[in-house]
């Protein structure tokens, strides 16, 4: 589970299933990732930190944006990509933990991209947007008009990876340079 807090119905649907047992494990998900996944790709593979990404939609978005939270997992990455995040989780917890822990966290030194479907609700992305932007983060927000959060993901990964492409050429003439 990518969610960052563990809530009961969080869409307050009437008779939706509870999701209380199994939200709430961004934390040990971003920290696995960070202590085993990222040394052993790194371990066995050539890489380079300031070309690696962090990409998710819909819950998966989610985990990426407690990645960016995390002490441990936010510096490893430069690159954080977003299709339709459910930064609106929780009574949009992402931003109550984003304002508890901003002031405690080493400044990002990353770059955002992020979209979501025209036909979706637009408020907890710009919302994201502008806060980012506040934080000094580069952000790029696109919005796929006749999308909506089912159909996103084969335009949102396409798109994602151009940006990305586009964003490593720029890496790559400043270190030629």
């Amino acid at each position: 589970d990518y969610l960052p807090t563990a809530a009961e119905r969080p869409w307050g649907v009437p008779g939706a299933d509870s999701l209380l047992e199994v939200s709430g494990h961004a934390a040990e998900f971003v920290q696995f990732m960070a202590s085993s996944v990222v040394p052993f790709v790194d371990k066995s593979y050539r890489t380079r930190q300031q070309q690696r990404a962090l990409i998710g939609k819909s819950f998966g978005g989610s985990g990426v944006g407690h990645a960016m939270l995390d002490a441990l997992s936010a510096p490893l990455f430069r690159f954080f990509l977003f299709g339709s995040p459910s930064l609106w989780w929780d009574n949009k917890a992402f931003f109550r933990i984003e304002e508890e822990t901003h002031k405690s966290r080493t400044p990002w030194k990353a770059s955002i991209y992020a979209c979501r479907g025209g036909e979706e609700w637009a408020a907890p992305l710009d919302e994201f947007k502008a806060l980012m932007e506040r934080r000094g983060c580069p952000f790029t927000l696109e919005v796929y008009n006749g999308e909506d959060h089912g159909s996103l993901s084969y335009p949102f990964v396409c798109r994602a990876m151009t940006w990305l492409r586009d964003e490593l050429a720029k890496l790559d003439a400043v270190d030629q340079a």
